[in-house]
């Protein structure tokens, strides 16, 4: 109302005096032609003009004319930055904000609610807005849209949950063949790819993953690295995180598989199971830290806890270990148990494949008599904690401990009392076997400078039969040299023969002998007595089946031998009977080696 009295009053006295007037060196102009108001102007264009020569400084503005492009008003305040600016023409219509580098600000009761940015980001009831419109508070808009199409929400679901849903009809997913994505703080935690047929679940899980496909992964990090690896399947955190090409792995438990790059075909069960396997393919581990430091070995077994080679044989492949802490420490080998186990059973005895089918390159050059006197059994202690920090289950125990997070002690597996124990010292046998020149399946010798000596006790039976051969065949040459001396001696003393061929021959009965040796590679020599008073004798060789292979006629009486060849026959088991006047005497097994 003062503004409009006092524009009144300068209207009147320019119109009375009709000239310039001149106040504290500011000017105040008055067109009486053109009835218009100039300040700071003796030549104003509109009703009221307020031109202040320097743009730096404030000016105030409002032309008003009958063309239509021209009508402005103006304002600037270059003292904070702002102006305000409105134009009819097509370049610019309004302006209200800074023409310098400054934000611009809406405010209200001295405070500020609304701020533009000089980066062109807006923010309302936010004064440091992240987004290109980031509002703090709810927004209630109608003909809203999105990406220029209109955006229709619909009942929505809402964040605190839902009601009156209809199962089939309402979900949460795309319609389109397009993956479904979650995020948590922004990072990828989640994806369902009908493309690749790969879901991921987790902080990280997938998050690489480019042309892969079939992989399922859920946990933090779960497959995180993989790039192209197909077929693979993770549960834990960090499960198969840096694998990037490998496939067909499986892996289940924190860390399994962790270090798994380009290995396939691996299968891990128990926290840390494989987890430093790289490239290693064909492992199966079940049980906390299984096979946890194989890294390129390939189709190992490992059941149980810490069980697996050590971190000294981490390339072995084709082993197997069952039980806590058991440790193969070469290829090729199967280990049960650690070094506390006590006993090793079951209902049966264990089982060897022995199939004559099978067997080629058959020899009879076992070792005997002569190998198991110079054999030196005794008994010992064993130092089982020397023996597992050499084969590193110690350490291997250790370090598993260390990294699991469960509270496991060795308190908690109760430890055996000593037992003295009873057997060979492989080094001795090594030494004798030497000496014999002939090689023994019983001795095992290590593979590397980390394995160690150990002996098949099963595979001394051999040696052991073929002792039991030996003495037997001496005790029947000495008890032949002995009925031999007996006659001699009775004869001498004019007394009659009593030993067993004399009791036959006197009684005129006929015997068959075992053959001898048997065994036999080459030949053999079948003994028998053929009374004097015999009509017919003959030899008959027939296989297992009954089918005869060979007849020989005996002609000779009393004590008669028969030598049989190799070359009549192949390898195999026979049946050889004596015939003595039409009269079956006795049958007998002989047996033809290669």
């Amino acid at each position: 109302m003062k503004s409009s009295i006092i524009l009144s009053f300068l209207l009147t006295l320019a119109t009375v005096g009709k000239s310039q007037w001149t106040t504290s060196g500011s000017n105040l102009y008055w067109n009486v032609t053109g009835g218009k108001l100039g300040i700071g102007t003796s030549s104003p264009t509109n009703t009221l003009d307020v031109i202040q020569n320097a743009f730096v400084n404030a000016v105030f503005r409002i032309t008003s004319t009958n063309a239509p492009n021209s009508g402005v008003v103006e304002a600037y305040a270059s003292s904070i930055g702002g102006f305000l600016e409105s134009n009819i023409t097509p370049t610019v219509n309004v302006r209200v904000g800074s023409r310098t580098n400054n934000d611009f600000y809406l405010a209200s009761n001295n405070t500020n609610w609304m701020v533009i940015k000089t980066s062109g980001k807006i923010g309302i009831n936010n004064t440091s807005p992240n987004y290109q419109l980031d509002v703090n508070g709810i927004v209630n808009a109608t003909g809203f849209y999105l990406n220029g199409s209109p955006f229709t929400t619909g009942s929505g679901w809402s964040l605190t949950g839902n009601a009156g849903t209809v199962d089939g009809t309402n979900f949460i997913g795309t319609s389109d063949n397009v993956p479904l994505s979650f995020r948590v703080n922004n990072i990828k935690s989640g994806r369902i790819d009908p493309a690749l047929y790969s879901t991921f679940f987790g902080a990280y899980a997938g998050s690489f993953n480019t042309t892969g496909y079939e992989n399922t992964a859920i946990g933090y990090a779960a497959l995180n690295f993989n790039t192209s690896g197909n077929q693979n399947g993770a549960i834990g955190v960090g499960a198969l995180n840096l694998n990037t090409t490998g496939s067909g792995n499986n892996a289940m438990g924190f860390s399994a598989l962790s270090g798994n790059t380009t290995g396939t075909s691996n299968t891990a069960i128990g926290g840390s199971a494989l987890q430093s396997n790289t490239n290693g393919f064909g492992n199966t581990s079940i049980g906390l830290a299984a096979l946890a430091w194989n890294t390129t070995g390939g189709y190992n077994t490992a059941i149980g806890y810490s069980s697996g080679p050590s971190t000294s044989s981490s390339g072995l492949s084709n082993t197997t270990a069952i039980g806590n802490g058991a440790t193969p420490t070469a290829t090729n080998t199967i280990v049960i148990g650690n070094s506390g186990v006590t006993s090793i059973g079951g209902q049966v005895s264990w089982s060897t494949l022995s199939d004559g089918r099978f067997k080629t390159n058959v020899n009879e050059d076992v070792l005997g008599l002569d190998f198991i006197k110079k054999l030196r059994p005794v008994s010992y202690d064993l130092n089982t904690e020397a023996f597992d920090k050499f084969t590193g289950a110690y350490d291997k125990l250790q370090k598993t401990k260390n990294q699991s997070t469960m509270d496991i002690s060795q308190s908690e597996v109760e430890k055996p009392n000593p037992i003295r124990r009873t057997g060979l010292i492989a080094q001795e046998v090594e030494i004798v076997l030497k000496s014999s020149g002939k090689i023994f399946s019983g001795l095992v010798t290590p593979q590397s400078e980390k394995d160690h000596y150990s002996l098949r006790y099963s595979d001394f039976v051999m040696p052991l039969i073929r002792s039991v051969q030996e003495l037997s065949n001496q005790i029947t040459k000495q008890n032949g040299r002995i009925d031999s001396l007996t006659n001699v001696i009775k004869t001498l003393k004019g007394q009659p023969n009593t030993g067993q061929m004399g009791n036959s021959l006197l009684q005129g009965q006929a015997v068959l002998n075992q053959n001898f040796p048997n065994p036999f590679s080459s030949n053999t020599q079948i003994s028998m007595v053929i009374p004097e008073t015999t009509q017919s004798a003959t030899l008959m060789i027939t296989n297992l089946q009954g089918a005869q292979l060979k007849s020989i006629v005996i002609n000779s009486k009393g004590n008669v031998s028969i030598t049989i060849n190799d070359s009549d026959f192949g390898a195999g088991i026979y049946l050889y009977s004596l015939i003595v006047n039409n009269q079956l005497v006795d049958t007998k097994r002989m047996v033809l080696t290669n």
